[in-house]
């Protein structure tokens, strides 16, 4: 009897002991997302990474003139706001190899030192942009000549050449019409406001 007793004090320590011991639950279904939310933001920042030369870079970027008109931008935001809106256009992030001579001087080193997540505002002077304005570049052409070719000579018509150079049309005169071959943005310093989607080091 007392062989049993004993059995029985025994059985009931045990499920004691095993009652009082922390239990061990599996992570539920919303910490399991918080936990890959927060993974996946520590890849998206990338750290302490910085964009250096030689890196392949993903951007978002708004370019304006120093009265504040957008001129090109890849953020449907922003270029509806401007009125530059273009359904046809894909709006996606500018990809570029930076110091590859793939930008402007003054984009490709804007970008330098950025991280990912960081957006930046970069003034560009002429030089490091699309030049100052050539005024061998800008000529007279006959009316005449430009009527055979099909071309309505009125200001702000856009021209090409057969070398495949753009001009667009600045003044008309009752003989000739003066066209400017300069890029559009030339002898302009240019503002772009840039953010930093996704960054590669290629070394």
């Amino acid at each position: 009897m007392k062989q049993y007793l004993l059995i029985i004090a025994l059985s009931l320590l045990l499920l004691g002991c095993t009652s009082n011991q922390p239990q061990v639950s599996s992570p539920s279904p919303t910490q399991l997302a918080v936990s890959t939310l927060q993974n996946t933001l520590e890849i998206k920042t990338g750290g302490n990474m910085v964009v250096e030369n030689g890196d392949t870079v993903s951007v978002w970027y708004t370019g304006s003139t120093p009265d504040g008109k957008v001129f090109d931008t890849n953020v449907v935001a922003d270029a509806k706001a401007a009125k530059i809106f273009q359904a046809a256009r894909p709006y996606e992030t500018l990809d570029f190899q930076v110091g590859a001579g793939q930008m402007i001087k003054g984009f490709d080193t804007g970008v330098l030192g950025m991280k990912i997540g960081e957006t930046k505002t970069v003034l560009i002077p002429p030089k490091d942009g699309y030049g100052e304005s050539n005024p061998q570049a800008i000529v007279s052409m006959p009316l005449k000549d430009l009527e055979a070719a099909g071309i309505d000579p009125v200001v702000g018509t856009k021209v090409q050449t057969q070398s495949g150079a753009s001009g667009v049309v600045k003044s008309v005169n009752a003989t000739s019409a003066t066209i400017d071959f300069n890029h559009f943005l030339a002898g302009q310093t240019l503002k772009f406001k840039i953010t930093v989607e996704k960054l590669v080091k290629n070394k």
